[in-house]
Protein backbone atom coordinates (compact mmCIF):
# COMPACT_ATOMS: atom_id res chain seq x y z
CA UNK A 1 0.00 0.00 0.00
CA UNK A 2 1.09 3.63 -0.92
CA UNK A 3 2.60 5.84 2.09
CA UNK A 4 1.48 8.56 0.39
CA UNK A 5 -1.53 9.14 1.99
CA UNK A 6 -4.13 10.07 -0.40
CA UNK A 7 -2.74 8.57 -3.92
CA UNK A 8 -4.68 6.83 -5.55
CA UNK A 9 -2.61 4.33 -7.70
CA UNK A 10 -3.55 3.10 -11.38
CA UNK A 11 -4.27 -0.40 -9.92
CA UNK A 12 -6.64 0.47 -7.30
CA UNK A 13 -8.26 2.77 -9.75
CA UNK A 14 -8.66 0.12 -12.27
CA UNK A 15 -9.99 -2.32 -9.85
CA UNK A 16 -12.53 0.03 -9.04
CA UNK A 17 -14.16 1.35 -12.43
CA UNK A 18 -17.78 1.67 -11.29
CA UNK A 19 -16.17 4.10 -8.42
CA UNK A 20 -13.77 6.43 -10.26
CA UNK A 21 -15.16 9.19 -10.50
CA UNK A 22 -16.51 9.12 -6.91
CA UNK A 23 -13.21 8.05 -5.46
CA UNK A 24 -10.66 10.87 -7.38
CA UNK A 25 -13.81 13.10 -6.16
CA UNK A 26 -13.08 12.10 -2.55
CA UNK A 27 -9.15 11.99 -3.12
CA UNK A 28 -9.88 16.05 -4.32
CA UNK A 29 -11.62 16.84 -1.18
CA UNK A 30 -8.97 15.25 1.43
CA UNK A 31 -6.20 17.20 -0.64
CA UNK A 32 -8.43 19.94 0.38
CA UNK A 33 -9.05 18.97 3.93
CA UNK A 34 -12.67 18.53 3.48
CA UNK A 35 -12.67 15.48 4.72
CA UNK A 36 -16.56 15.41 6.39
CA UNK A 37 -17.65 15.78 2.36
CA UNK A 38 -15.18 12.69 1.29
CA UNK A 39 -16.18 10.79 4.16
CA UNK A 40 -19.41 10.99 2.98
CA UNK A 41 -17.95 9.58 -0.41
CA UNK A 42 -16.35 6.61 0.87
CA UNK A 43 -19.41 5.77 3.29
CA UNK A 44 -21.91 5.81 0.31
CA UNK A 45 -19.77 3.73 -1.68
CA UNK A 46 -19.60 1.30 1.07
CA UNK A 47 -23.71 1.42 1.43
CA UNK A 48 -23.34 -0.20 -1.55
CA UNK A 49 -20.55 -2.09 -2.03
CA UNK A 50 -19.68 -3.43 1.11
CA UNK A 51 -16.53 -4.93 0.79
CA UNK A 52 -15.32 -2.04 -1.33
CA UNK A 53 -11.63 -2.01 -0.49
CA UNK A 54 -10.91 1.08 -1.93
CA UNK A 55 -13.51 3.04 0.23
CA UNK A 56 -11.88 1.00 3.39
CA UNK A 57 -8.66 2.52 3.12
CA UNK A 58 -9.91 6.07 2.08
CA UNK A 59 -11.91 5.76 5.23
CA UNK A 60 -8.81 5.01 7.05
CA UNK A 61 -6.95 7.59 5.69
CA UNK A 62 -9.47 10.41 6.50
CA UNK A 63 -8.99 9.52 10.14
CA UNK A 64 -5.48 9.43 9.75
CA UNK A 65 -5.25 12.75 8.70
CA UNK A 66 -8.35 14.84 10.40
CA UNK A 67 -6.67 15.55 13.70
CA UNK A 68 -9.55 17.60 14.89
CA UNK A 69 -12.14 14.98 14.77
CA UNK A 70 -10.94 11.37 14.66
CA UNK A 71 -8.56 9.71 17.01
CA UNK A 72 -6.54 6.90 17.51
CA UNK A 73 -9.24 4.62 18.11
CA UNK A 74 -10.63 5.05 15.30
CA UNK A 75 -7.87 4.56 13.23
CA UNK A 76 -7.42 1.09 15.18
CA UNK A 77 -11.15 -0.25 13.95
CA UNK A 78 -10.37 0.65 10.72
CA UNK A 79 -6.83 -1.51 10.65
CA UNK A 80 -9.05 -4.27 12.11
CA UNK A 81 -11.25 -4.22 9.44
CA UNK A 82 -8.81 -4.41 6.74
CA UNK A 83 -6.73 -6.54 8.29
CA UNK A 84 -9.94 -8.92 8.32
CA UNK A 85 -11.61 -8.20 4.89
CA UNK A 86 -8.21 -7.74 3.25
CA UNK A 87 -5.45 -9.35 5.22
CA UNK A 88 -2.44 -9.14 1.51
CA UNK A 89 -3.25 -5.19 1.82
CA UNK A 90 -2.60 -4.48 5.61
CA UNK A 91 0.58 -4.74 7.23
CA UNK A 92 2.25 -4.26 10.41
CA UNK A 93 4.27 -1.73 8.82
CA UNK A 94 1.91 0.61 7.54
CA UNK A 95 -0.79 0.20 10.32
CA UNK A 96 2.28 1.60 12.70
CA UNK A 97 2.68 4.42 10.02
CA UNK A 98 -0.78 5.79 10.62
CA UNK A 99 -0.65 5.55 14.14
CA UNK A 100 2.30 7.16 14.12
CA UNK A 101 1.11 9.40 12.19
CA UNK A 102 -1.62 10.42 14.51
CA UNK A 103 0.07 10.40 17.42
CA UNK A 104 2.28 13.76 14.92
CA UNK A 105 -1.07 15.55 14.14
CA UNK A 106 -2.22 15.35 17.61
CA UNK A 107 0.61 18.07 18.46
CA UNK A 108 -0.71 20.42 16.51
CA UNK A 109 -3.74 22.75 18.35
CA UNK A 110 -7.08 21.87 18.15
CA UNK A 111 -9.80 23.66 17.36
CA UNK A 112 -12.51 24.94 19.33
CA UNK A 113 -15.55 23.80 20.08
CA UNK A 114 -18.36 25.19 19.06
CA UNK A 115 -20.53 27.25 21.39
CA UNK A 116 -23.31 24.63 20.92
CA UNK A 117 -20.85 21.87 21.83
CA UNK A 118 -19.72 23.06 24.76
CA UNK A 119 -22.99 23.62 26.08
CA UNK A 120 -23.34 20.07 25.81
CA UNK A 121 -20.00 19.30 27.34
CA UNK A 122 -21.18 21.48 30.41
CA UNK A 123 -24.30 19.67 31.07
CA UNK A 124 -23.94 17.10 34.30
CA UNK A 125 -23.09 13.62 33.67
CA UNK A 126 -25.40 10.96 34.62
CA UNK A 127 -24.89 9.05 37.41
CA UNK A 128 -22.81 5.93 37.34
CA UNK A 129 -25.07 2.58 36.81
CA UNK A 130 -23.80 -0.25 39.21
CA UNK A 131 -22.67 -2.00 36.48
CA UNK A 132 -19.88 0.66 34.94
CA UNK A 133 -18.99 0.74 31.52
CA UNK A 134 -15.97 -0.88 30.31
CA UNK A 135 -12.87 0.97 30.01
CA UNK A 136 -11.43 1.87 26.55
CA UNK A 137 -9.45 -0.47 26.60
CA UNK A 138 -12.34 -3.00 27.23
CA UNK A 139 -12.37 -5.61 24.08
CA UNK A 140 -15.47 -5.60 21.92
CA UNK A 141 -16.29 -8.93 23.05
CA UNK A 142 -16.09 -7.29 26.85
CA UNK A 143 -18.65 -4.86 25.82
CA UNK A 144 -21.06 -7.16 23.96
CA UNK A 145 -21.28 -9.27 27.39
CA UNK A 146 -22.05 -5.93 28.79
CA UNK A 147 -24.71 -5.67 26.19
CA UNK A 148 -26.26 -9.16 27.16
CA UNK A 149 -26.27 -8.37 30.66
CA UNK A 150 -28.62 -4.75 29.83
CA UNK A 151 -30.26 -6.77 27.66
CA UNK A 152 -31.15 -9.87 30.27
CA UNK A 153 -31.44 -8.21 33.23
CA UNK A 154 -28.44 -10.65 34.05
CA UNK A 155 -26.60 -8.87 37.63
CA UNK A 156 -27.94 -5.68 36.38
CA UNK A 157 -31.62 -3.71 35.74
CA UNK A 158 -32.55 -4.65 32.16
CA UNK A 159 -32.20 -1.97 30.19
CA UNK A 160 -32.76 -2.14 26.36
CA UNK A 161 -31.83 1.49 26.02
CA UNK A 162 -27.86 0.34 27.28
CA UNK A 163 -27.74 -2.47 25.87
CA UNK A 164 -28.48 -0.67 22.43
CA UNK A 165 -25.76 1.16 23.00
CA UNK A 166 -23.00 -1.24 24.28
CA UNK A 167 -24.12 -3.10 21.51
CA UNK A 168 -23.49 -0.50 18.63
CA UNK A 169 -20.29 0.29 20.28
CA UNK A 170 -18.98 -3.78 20.18
CA UNK A 171 -20.48 -3.79 16.80
CA UNK A 172 -18.74 -0.92 15.52
CA UNK A 173 -15.25 -2.11 16.92
CA UNK A 174 -15.89 -5.27 14.78
CA UNK A 175 -17.34 -7.77 16.90
CA UNK A 176 -19.39 -10.48 14.80
CA UNK A 177 -22.14 -11.20 17.43
CA UNK A 178 -22.83 -7.67 18.12
CA UNK A 179 -23.38 -6.79 14.24
CA UNK A 180 -25.72 -9.70 14.14
CA UNK A 181 -27.93 -8.58 17.47
CA UNK A 182 -27.25 -4.46 16.11
CA UNK A 183 -29.21 -5.86 13.10
CA UNK A 184 -32.28 -7.16 15.33
CA UNK A 185 -32.42 -4.20 17.68
CA UNK A 186 -32.91 -2.11 14.36
CA UNK A 187 -35.12 -4.42 13.26
CA UNK A 188 -37.52 -4.80 16.04
CA UNK A 189 -36.87 -1.03 17.32
CA UNK A 190 -35.72 -2.30 21.00
CA UNK A 191 -33.67 0.62 22.88
CA UNK A 192 -33.88 2.75 19.45
CA UNK A 193 -36.18 3.55 16.76
CA UNK A 194 -37.12 0.59 14.01
CA UNK A 195 -34.77 1.19 10.59
CA UNK A 196 -34.99 -1.73 8.40
CA UNK A 197 -32.17 -0.31 6.41
CA UNK A 198 -29.81 -0.25 9.40
CA UNK A 199 -31.14 -3.48 10.10
CA UNK A 200 -29.91 -4.98 7.07
CA UNK A 201 -26.65 -3.64 6.47
CA UNK A 202 -25.68 -5.28 10.22
CA UNK A 203 -27.12 -8.50 9.17
CA UNK A 204 -24.98 -8.40 6.12
CA UNK A 205 -21.94 -7.06 7.83
CA UNK A 206 -22.19 -9.62 10.27
CA UNK A 207 -22.77 -12.77 7.74
CA UNK A 208 -19.85 -11.19 5.63
CA UNK A 209 -17.61 -13.53 8.73
CA UNK A 210 -18.87 -16.25 7.21
CA UNK A 211 -20.45 -17.83 10.28
CA UNK A 212 -23.58 -20.08 8.50
CA UNK A 213 -26.14 -19.56 11.18
CA UNK A 214 -25.63 -15.44 10.35
CA UNK A 215 -25.68 -16.27 6.52
CA UNK A 216 -28.94 -18.46 7.36
CA UNK A 217 -30.33 -16.24 8.75
CA UNK A 218 -29.60 -13.16 5.84
CA UNK A 219 -30.80 -15.74 3.52
CA UNK A 220 -34.26 -16.12 5.47
CA UNK A 221 -34.82 -12.22 5.34
CA UNK A 222 -34.46 -11.85 1.94
CA UNK A 223 -37.09 -14.84 1.38
CA UNK A 224 -39.22 -13.72 3.41
CA UNK A 225 -39.21 -10.04 2.27
CA UNK A 226 -38.58 -9.04 5.46
CA UNK A 227 -36.43 -5.69 6.60
CA UNK A 228 -35.58 -5.90 2.96
CA UNK A 229 -38.01 -6.55 -0.47
CA UNK A 230 -38.01 -10.52 -1.40
CA UNK A 231 -35.40 -11.51 -2.99
CA UNK A 232 -34.93 -14.50 -3.96
CA UNK A 233 -31.66 -14.76 -5.78
CA UNK A 234 -29.61 -13.19 -2.43
CA UNK A 235 -31.86 -15.96 -0.85
CA UNK A 236 -30.16 -18.57 -2.52
CA UNK A 237 -26.92 -16.76 -2.44
CA UNK A 238 -26.97 -16.72 1.65
CA UNK A 239 -28.85 -19.89 1.44
CA UNK A 240 -25.65 -21.74 -0.31
CA UNK A 241 -23.24 -19.79 1.85
CA UNK A 242 -24.58 -21.26 5.24
CA UNK A 243 -24.84 -24.43 3.45
CA UNK A 244 -21.06 -24.20 2.74
CA UNK A 245 -20.78 -23.71 6.77
CA UNK A 246 -23.15 -26.90 7.26
CA UNK A 247 -26.06 -25.43 8.51
CA UNK A 248 -29.27 -27.89 8.09
CA UNK A 249 -31.68 -25.11 8.40
CA UNK A 250 -30.55 -23.64 5.06
CA UNK A 251 -30.63 -26.92 3.27
CA UNK A 252 -34.00 -27.35 4.16
CA UNK A 253 -35.65 -23.89 3.09
CA UNK A 254 -33.32 -24.08 -0.06
CA UNK A 255 -35.15 -27.47 -0.69
CA UNK A 256 -38.25 -25.62 -0.51
CA UNK A 257 -37.48 -22.90 -2.90
CA UNK A 258 -36.89 -26.05 -5.38
CA UNK A 259 -40.24 -27.24 -4.22
CA UNK A 260 -42.02 -24.30 -4.66
CA UNK A 261 -39.83 -22.77 -7.86
CA UNK A 262 -38.57 -19.91 -6.66
CA UNK A 263 -35.88 -18.29 -7.90
CA UNK A 264 -34.80 -21.16 -9.60
CA UNK A 265 -36.69 -23.73 -11.92
CA UNK A 266 -38.87 -25.86 -9.90
CA UNK A 267 -37.46 -29.31 -8.82
CA UNK A 268 -38.98 -31.73 -6.72
CA UNK A 269 -35.66 -34.25 -6.65
CA UNK A 270 -33.09 -31.73 -5.76
CA UNK A 271 -35.43 -30.71 -2.84
CA UNK A 272 -35.89 -34.32 -1.75
CA UNK A 273 -32.25 -34.37 -1.89
CA UNK A 274 -31.41 -31.34 0.34
CA UNK A 275 -34.30 -32.67 2.98
CA UNK A 276 -32.97 -35.82 3.34
CA UNK A 277 -29.25 -34.44 3.43
CA UNK A 278 -30.70 -32.15 6.66
CA UNK A 279 -32.44 -35.38 8.01
CA UNK A 280 -29.30 -37.01 8.36
CA UNK A 281 -28.09 -33.87 10.52
CA UNK A 282 -30.79 -34.13 12.93
CA UNK A 283 -32.90 -31.44 11.62
CA UNK A 284 -36.26 -32.74 12.87
CA UNK A 285 -38.28 -30.66 10.24
CA UNK A 286 -36.05 -31.94 7.44
CA UNK A 287 -37.78 -35.39 8.75
CA UNK A 288 -41.73 -34.47 8.26
CA UNK A 289 -41.10 -33.27 4.70
CA UNK A 290 -39.32 -36.25 3.58
CA UNK A 291 -42.22 -37.86 4.78
CA UNK A 292 -44.55 -35.92 2.57
CA UNK A 293 -42.07 -36.91 -0.31
CA UNK A 294 -42.59 -40.95 0.90
CA UNK A 295 -46.26 -40.21 0.96
CA UNK A 296 -46.81 -38.15 -2.18
CA UNK A 297 -43.33 -38.97 -4.59
CA UNK A 298 -42.15 -35.78 -4.30
CA UNK A 299 -39.08 -36.24 -6.34
CA UNK A 300 -38.95 -40.37 -4.88
CA UNK A 301 -40.85 -43.21 -5.64
CA UNK A 302 -44.03 -43.24 -3.21
CA UNK A 303 -42.90 -45.40 -0.15
CA UNK A 304 -45.93 -46.09 2.99
CA UNK A 305 -43.39 -47.27 5.19
CA UNK A 306 -40.61 -45.14 4.36
CA UNK A 307 -43.02 -42.01 4.85
CA UNK A 308 -44.31 -43.36 8.26
CA UNK A 309 -41.00 -43.79 10.04
CA UNK A 310 -39.76 -40.63 8.43
CA UNK A 311 -43.09 -38.59 10.57
CA UNK A 312 -42.66 -40.75 13.53
CA UNK A 313 -39.05 -39.29 13.48
CA UNK A 314 -40.44 -35.97 13.18
CA UNK A 315 -43.09 -36.42 15.80
CA UNK A 316 -40.97 -37.82 18.57
CA UNK A 317 -38.74 -35.16 18.03
CA UNK A 318 -41.69 -32.80 18.97
CA UNK A 319 -43.33 -32.13 15.50
CA UNK A 320 -47.28 -32.22 16.28
CA UNK A 321 -47.89 -31.86 12.48
CA UNK A 322 -46.52 -35.40 12.28
CA UNK A 323 -49.14 -36.48 14.52
CA UNK A 324 -51.99 -35.54 11.81
CA UNK A 325 -49.83 -36.97 9.26
CA UNK A 326 -49.33 -40.64 11.18
CA UNK A 327 -53.00 -41.20 12.00
CA UNK A 328 -53.70 -40.71 8.10
CA UNK A 329 -51.46 -43.04 7.47
CA UNK A 330 -52.03 -45.76 9.80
Amino acid sequence: MTKNMFDLDDELLEDNKDYADELKKANLLCMREQYDKALAIFNKILDEDMENEAAYIGILKVHSECYTKYDSKDIEKDIRIIERLFPETMDEEYAAYCLERKKHLNNKPKEEPKEELKKQEEKPKAPKAKASKPKNSASAEEIFDMAVKYYLGNGVPKDYDKAFEYTKEAAELGCENAEHNLGAFYEAGIGTSKDFDKALYWYEKAAMHGDPTKAYWLGYKYNNGQVAPKDFSKAIYWYEKAIKGGSSDAKLNLGFMYYNGDGLNKNLAKAYELWAEAASEGNISAYYNLGLCYEYGYGVAPNRNLAIKNYEIAYNGGLEAAKEALQRLK
